[in-house]
């Protein structure tokens, strides 16, 4: 049988590509949110992101602010 991580891992070469057809805008919305947010961080900022799976958050994030370093897990690896 086919286990989850089986199935997210299949599914990463397409995912990002799949789901910008579907009008998914999370990664970005949140980024612009944390930009907001960042403007009162002194120093280099550090994100986790729980359920990193191909990047996008951590993508948009380094658009805004070269200096994040973003720490990703994901169950799919």
């Amino acid at each position: 049988s086919i286990t989850p991580e089986m199935h997210y891992d299949d599914w990463a070469r397409q995912y990002d590509r799949d789901i910008a057809g579907w009008g998914y805008h999370a990664p970005r919305r949140l980024a612009a949110r944390l930009r907001d947010f960042l403007k009162f961080h002194p120093g280099p900022p550090r994100l986790l992101d729980a359920g990193i799976g191909t990047g996008m958050l951590a993508a948009q994030c380094r658009k805004i602010r070269r200096d994040v370093a973003v720490t990703g897990v994901d169950i799919s690896a």
